[in-house]
């Protein structure tokens, strides 16, 4: 490996980052047509940013979702050595193109189109009486169902909206290593609710916690957010789209999305997951596109090592989910990997969370 350049490293507190792309992610009202029809106050999403309060039911029937907008950044990958440690991995990210910089993928899906924004949900997703997955408050999470299901579901509230796919997954795993330094995210905004609080069903936990984070990391018995995107991980699992397996083989694509699809839109990424079980001991390192991956490639770790998330895996074709349950609350985490997905896969303890996806 070759030798990365030394830079100083310190640590900053809270109020840098209010000056970072990370501050910039944002809960906002998007309606069935992809347009921003509100913007919700930094500390409290029952409040618009004017102050004035959120009607819920008004949101509701017109058809609106509860979305967090992630703005348009770049990013730079070394892998290398420094001084006496010998396996290193360095990321960075900005909001402006630097040298050696490069625009993550998910805001250019097709080549020469560049987005300024991508948007998930800010809650799991809960099906309504329409058949479409939302992302809402106060609403019983949706269950039991396969990845074909809910991305049908998505896809009711126009061709635009999707389930969350696997570029956006990585940079969100990459926003949130560049600003905690850590890919132990159990650590720094514990393990999400816990079984015994009797209190994961619904969405809307953190309604006043706003776009901050906030995680229980000494009871890990409270829901986590991070920068408004709640129970990301520790609550129920969510499938991702955009990538499937075989074989232990990674096949990713920007923009439609099929089961068991090894050709077409789907891409080899040259990236061979773990075919056992465990504790992620370190990610799957390629040059070229793919760099921004985050897919375990060595397991074996302990359970509160650096990495701390669990990977799970099956031969065959398979999907993803992500974030681990309540149910399983050793084993989640952003960077948790759940394989046991086949087409026909409807699992009790995952759901689906909503995201608009230009193409």
């Amino acid at each position: 490996m070759a030798e990365l350049m030394k830079v100083d490293y310190v640590t900053h507190d809270e109020s840098y980052f209010k000056n970072t792309i990370h501050s910039k992610l944002r809960r906002i009202a998007l309606s069935l047509s992809g347009a921003v029809v509100g913007v919700h106050s930094p500390d409290d999403t029952d409040l618009w940013d004017d102050g004035t309060a959120v009607d819920w039911g008004a949101y509701e029937s017109n058809g609106w979702n509860c979305m967090v907008q992630i703005p348009k950044f770049y990013y730079k990958v070394e892998n290398g050595t420094l001084g006496m440690f010998k396996d290193v991995y360095r990321c960075e990210v900005s909001e402006i193109q630097r040298e050696g910089f490069k625009l993550h993928p998910v805001f250019e899906r097709i080549d020469g189109v560049i987005e300024n924004y991508q948007y998930v949900a800010a809650f799991e997703g809960w099906v309504d009486d329409n058949g479409r997955l939302r992302s809402l408050p106060n609403k019983t999470i949706t269950i039991g169902r396969t990845r074909a299901s809910f991305r049908a579901a998505a896809q009711l509230n126009g061709l635009d909206f999707r389930q969350i796919d696997y570029l956006l997954l990585s940079a969100i795993q990459m926003l949130f290593i560049t600003e905690y330094a850590s890919f132990n995210s159990q650590k720094e905004l514990g393990k999400g609710m816990s079984l015994t609080a009797n209190n994961f069903l619904r969405t809307g936990k953190s309604l006043k916690n706003g776009n901050r984070s906030y995680g229980d990391k000494e009871t890990n018995s409270a829901h986590m957010t991070y920068r408004g995107l709640e129970n990301l991980w520790g609550n129920y699992y969510s499938y991702v789209d955009g990538v499937n397996f075989y074989n232990y083989v990674t096949y990713i694509s920007k923009r439609i999305f099929e089961d068991n699809k090894t050709s077409g839109n789907y891409e080899n990424a040259g990236i061979r997951v773990p075919n056992n079980y465990g504790y992620i001991k370190n990610f799957m390192r390629v040059d070229g596109y793919y760099d921004f991956n985050f897919l375990p490639v060595e397991v074996g770790a302990a359970e509160f090592s650096y990495l701390g998330d669990y990977h799970f895996y099956t031969s065959g074709h398979c999907g993803l989910a992500f974030g681990g349950a309540t149910t399983t609350q050793g084993h989640t985490g952003i960077f948790q990997t759940n394989m046991q997905i086949s087409s026909t896969s409807a699992l009790s303890n995952c759901g689906g969370r909503l995201a608009y996806i230009l193409s």
